[in-house]
């Protein structure tokens, strides 16, 4: 149980493509810096639309680490001469930008002491079983704990990697049946169960914590606990989905012998909880608590950075900051804020609003408000598709929310949350999310097959999210219209 995550990108076997996509990226970033101003849209407008194909097609081509995108992308604006860089990089001193900052320390703590690794392994093995659906049951809530303090998706997969090869290991044979339960264990594991379980948390996913971002820019504050009042009814979502994935891949009764002596002896392996572990687990207790309570007036992000510095207290612990360093996801920190950065730009410079304009022309008019929602957002699902990443997701729909909500007459933080939680439980395309695509091209799962259970999932996730978060958004006193 100790394999690596597979990367997903192979930079051998793809110079060319990367190549491909940075020329036509560069391509029409220059078409859209060139060409005249259409109409509806200013000059500064027509460059942002341009930096930010230019940030998609790279990205989606994997041009370049994400980190350089992030930084890159609003930098383009600074060089062109459209927006300072007061402006153009504002999501890297935006305090929310803090809040992804002190959530990846935990990450990386909890990566460098195993208590993450501990946390996983202990649900699991608490279910004390060999059924398969009793194991994912663990798995899924185990994402439940390690989700508030481990935003990164991809990297929560990562814990779960080894666990599930393990498993896996112990399925012998090479017929159809054995390979499509090995694939399906891992689809679960590693792709599906950290996604699920992102959107009820503000800290669960990069999506929420942009929104977050983007509307504290405009003097709107949502905090942790204002993000879990809107979503707790998604709780109710998990069974379903649990339900049907293992119904699709006939998993019900099925068991996997020594998987759970398997399980166990991994668990025991790692020992008594070491004096780094239990700190951490104080330090992650007390950033709840501030998230929470919010003592003194003290926001989200503050309350992150100033427990994360708990980490480097000199009380004798033996690991220090080159030992988190090596874990740190730098590249996640600076993609995100660049990210943030581009979808306040968006805003301000009129690109979303002139979208909105084009969209809102086509829509069948007499609609009812709630079949007006259901369609949108049942399309935006169709244009996410090719998205994998959440944050480029989020970067595109989350100014695009806050332009089309008024010309709807929708209200627009509650229109907001909702697409950036259905857009999340996008799983048309085995790309489409970047865990289910590892989990993907790491097992033996068909092109068509992944179609099959993902299509039901993402219409499953589309159609709860509307029918019951949005009552539920006019109970908490923030209703859609």
């Amino acid at each position: 149980m100790s394999e690596a995550l597979p990367s997903s990108r192979d930079s051998n076997e793809h110079v060319m493509k990367k190549i491909i996509f940075f020329i036509i990226a560069t391509a029409v970033l220059a078409i859209c810096v060139l060409m005249p101003t259409p109409a509806g849209l200013t000059v500064a407008g027509k460059v942002v639309l341009g930096v930010f194909l230019w940030y998609l097609i790279v990205l989606i081509g994997g041009c370049f680490p994400l980190g350089i995108i992030g930084v890159m992308a609003p930098a383009l604006l600074v060089i062109l001469k459209i927006y300072p860089e007061s402006i153009a990089l504002s999501g890297f001193v935006n305090k929310m930008s803090f809040l992804i900052l002190g959530s990846l320390m935990f990450g990386a703590g909890m990566t460098v002491t195993n208590l993450g690794k501990r946390i996983a392994l202990a649900i699991i093995s608490f279910m004390k079983s060999s059924k398969v659906t009793k194991i994912n049951t663990g798995m899924l809530i185990a994402n439940l704990a390690l989700c508030p303090f481990f935003p990164a998706t991809v990297a929560r997969g990562a814990f779960f990697y080894p666990i599930v090869k393990g498993v896996n290991s112990l399925v012998k044979g090479n017929d159809k049946r054995s390979s499509v339960l090995r694939s399906s264990f891992l689809m679960w594991g590693v792709g599906f169960a950290p996604i699920f379980v992102a959107t009820m948390f503000l800290t669960g996913g990069m999506p929420a914590i942009m929104l977050s971002a983007v509307f504290a820019g405009r003097g709107v504050s949502i905090g942790w606990f204002e993000w879990i009042k809107l979503t707790i009814p998604l709780i109710g979502l998990l069974p379903i989905l649990f339900l049907y994935f293992h119904r699709f891949y006939k998993l019900n009764n099925v068991e996997i012998v020594g998987s759970r002596e398997a399980i166990s002896s991994e668990y025991k392996a790692l020992g008594k909880m070491t004096k780094e572990e239990i700190w951490l687990l104080i330090a992650l207790f007390l950033a709840l608590a501030l998230w929470v309570l919010k003592p003194f007036g003290i926001d989200s992000g503050m309350a992150a950075i100033l427990v994360a510095t708990m980490i480097f207290l000199p009380v004798g612990l033996k690991y220090g900051w080159q030992d988190i360093n090596k874990h740190f996801l730098w590249g996640t920190w600076i993609f995100l804020a660049g990210s943030i950065s581009l979808a306040a730009v968006l805003c301000k410079s009129g690109v979303t609003d002139w979208l909105s304009q084009i969209i809102v022309s086509v829509i069948p008019p007499h609609l009812t408000p709630l079949l007006l929602v259901v369609l949108l957002m049942l399309g935006f699902q169709i244009a996410r598709a090719g998205i994998s990443s959440a944050v480029a997701m989020a970067a595109c729909y989350i100014p695009l929310s806050i332009s089309i909500a008024p010309l709807l007459g929708f209200n627009v933080l509650p229109f907001a949350i909702l697409i950036v939680t259905v857009l999340s439980y996008s799983f048309i395309l085995p790309f489409s999310i970047e865990t289910v695509l590892i989990a993907w091209s790491a097992g033996d799962v068909s092109f068509s097959d992944s179609m099959k259970v993902g299509t039901p999932l993402t219409i499953i996730g589309t159609l709860y999210s509307v029918l019951v978060l949005v009552p539920w958004f006019a109970l908490m006193g923030v209703p859609l219209w």
